[in-house]
């Protein structure tokens, strides 16, 4: 058997995580082993959870949204810096959960997951 994590980089009900969430009802769960690990706790959490996923948080891997400048402006300029100095920890971190989960496979449900990107390809 397979075993798939799935990262997700927030914990509550929205697009990305329901998309998940049909993307997983369809998965041969004989042949796959969904493990899910998301950056933030939420109702999204429990609903997986509910549905018998096996789920864990990750509160130490921090997301970095490219469209989060153009979206806001400036407003948000002052994140930048936050961001750019979490990466590093955030691979770091992502390189653990991967030790200790032991995927075969990783699949990244968001695009601002860059540094569990980075640790999932080394």
């Amino acid at each position: 058997m397979k075993r798939i994590l799935y990262i997700h980089h927030g914990g509550e009900i929205g697009g990305a995580p329901l998309s998940l969430l049909f993307l997983l009802e369809q998965l041969d769960r004989d042949r796959y082993d969904p493990v899910l690990l998301f950056l933030a706790d939420g109702a999204a959490v429990d609903v997986f959870r509910s549905k018998g996923y096996e789920c864990h948080l990750a509160l130490d891997i921090n997301d970095f949204s490219q469209t989060e400048l153009v979206w806001y402006g400036n407003s948000l300029l002052w994140q930048l810096p936050g961001k750019i100095l979490s990466f590093a920890s955030s691979v770091r971190a992502t390189h653990n959960y991967l030790r200790r989960l032991k995927p075969d496979l990783v699949h990244l449900n968001s695009s601002t997951l860059a540094a569990s990107a980075q640790a999932s390809y080394e």
